[in-house]
C-alpha cells in the first residue's frame, strides 16, 4: 500500500503545477511598432479553451483523471487501472506538448515544461509497476 503512494507523487506535482497562474502563455497581436499583449493563465482556466489553445485544459482533465485513478488503485490494487492510467498519460503528455508545437517554442513558459516532465516521469513509473503474481493452486492428484 505504502509503494503504491508513491505512484501519486508526479500527477499530484503537475496537478499543483497546472493550478499556477503562469502556466499557460497567451500572445496578442497588436498594431505595428506597439509591443506584444503577454498573458499567463493557469492550465484549468478556460480563457485559452476559447481562443482556441484546447491543450492545456485537456492536459489539465487528464491529470485529474489520473490521478483518481491512481488513486483508487492505490486504494483496492486493480492492476486494469495502471493500464488506465499508462494509456491516459500517453495522451496527457502529447497535449501537453501540442501548445510548443502548434503555436512555437516561444510560447513555452517553465511551468508548462515542468508539467511536461512530470507526466512524462509518471508515465515512465508506470511501466515499471509489474502486475502481481497470482498465488499458485494446489492440486492433489489422484492416484
Amino acid at each position: 500500500m505504502k509503494k503504491r503512494l508513491l505512484l501519486l507523487v508526479f500527477p499530484a506535482v503537475a496537478l499543483v503545477l497546472e493550478l499556477l497562474p503562469k502556466g499557460v502563455m497567451m500572445q496578442f497581436a497588436v498594431p505595428p511598432g506597439e509591443p506584444p499583449i503577454i498573458e499567463y493563465h493557469p492550465y484549468f482556466s478556460l480563457f485559452p479553451f476559447g481562443y482556441g489553445n484546447f491543450a492545456p485544459f485537456l492536459t489539465a482533465l487528464i491529470t485529474l483523471i489520473v490521478f483518481i485513478t491512481l488513486a483508487v488503485y492505490c486504494k483496492n490494487g486493480n492492476y486494469n487501472l495502471i493500464n488506465l492510467s499508462r494509456g491516459f498519460l500517453c495522451v496527457g503528455v502529447l497535449f501537453s506538448v501540442i501548445p510548443f508545437v502548434l503555436f512555437g517554442i516561444k510560447t513555452l513558459t517553465f511551468v508548462g515544461a515542468l508539467i511536461t516532465l512530470s507526466l512524462a516521469a509518471g508515465l515512465f513509473v508506470l511501466l515499471f509497476v509489474k502486475k502481481p503474481t497470482e498465488p499458485q493452486k494446489h492440486t492433489e492428484v489422484i492416484k
